[in-house]
């Protein structure tokens, strides 16, 4: 999936504004730090004493992710930073993918200020 996106980013983000493109940087910098820390390491590293602070069991391996030792690669772009009213354990790429995805959808929503508002049309028909 996030592949997809990325070749999308990277056809379209060229003929955006600059501010719509910093947020697909960022967007595609998250991407690429998460797949390069799954790469390293098989699945997403997380910091067990942070998933304990947040309610989570500690040392829980599951299909998407490990607990970080002393062989864990690139560990701090793993899941290590708390998010305690989710109950949830995140990593910078996580940040970078959210934090640029909605500044990208705001972005792309705002109206443009280079060209005027069209004029208002008469209404025809109808009683009045």
């Amino acid at each position: 999936m996030f592949g997809l996106v990325l070749w999308w980013l990277a056809l379209n983000l060229p003929a955006w504004p600059l501010a719509i493109r910093i947020a697909g940087v960022a967007i595609t910098v998250g991407a690429l730090a998460n797949g390069l820390t799954i790469a390293l390491n098989g699945r997403m590293p997380y910091e067990p004493a942070t998933a304990e602070a947040v309610g989570l069991r500690p040392g829980l391996t599951t299909p998407k992710n490990e607990p970080a030792d002393h062989a864990t690669r690139l560990a701090f772009l793993g899941d290590t930073i708390p998010v305690p009213p989710l109950r949830k354990v995140v990593s910078p790429g996580d940040l970078l993918i959210g934090t640029g995805t909605v500044a990208l959808t705001a972005l792309a929503m705002r109206r443009r200020r280079d060209r005027p508002d069209p004029p208002p049309r008469p209404v025809t028909g109808g009683d009045t």
